[in-house]
């Protein structure tokens, strides 16, 4: 039954992280896109991902707050850090100049190091808990 709480755990620690990371983007979106403009990436991509990013994040809440629908959710959102993730050991490894964070609340004081650790433990949280429910259904427990 632990196991089952892990699973549980993730969802609710993504549907935390996701909420207030959206919301904070969506809220300041001038910053966000201000932030978004000093990235190693084309310009023409930052009306598209100014918008993008907030909204698969609220989507994927709200997938994960639906119980018949948590293993897609747990998907969304573990796909999402593994993108995040990657992005972040882009960063971290030197391979863009100095890009600005523009992630919520404490993260941005992250050294890129730091912000990889706490990324990679949201992604092994979300790979566990999907791993979890695949076992779950492949056992029958629902």
């Amino acid at each position: 039954m632990k196991k089952y709480f892990l699973a549980e755990l993730a969802s609710f620690a993504y549907i935390l992280l996701f909420s207030y990371a959206a919301a904070t983007k969506l809220f300041e979106i001038d910053k966000f896109e201000a932030q978004l403009i000093l990235q190693p990436f084309s310009d023409s991509l930052v009306p598209f991902l100014m918008w993008a990013i907030p909204i698969s994040m609220v989507l994927t809440v709200i997938v994960l707050l639906l119980p018949r629908y948590r293993t897609t959710g747990l998907k969304l959102a573990t796909g999402l850090m593994l993108v995040f993730t990657g992005y972040t050991s882009l960063a971290k490894f030197g391979y863009f100049k100095d890009p600005p964070c523009t992630c919520a609340g404490i993260i941005p004081r992250f050294t890129w190091g730091q912000h990889l650790c706490f990324n990679l433990a949201f992604l092994g949280l979300g790979a566990l808990a999907l791993l979890i429910q695949a076992n779950r259904k492949n056992l029958k427990f629902d």
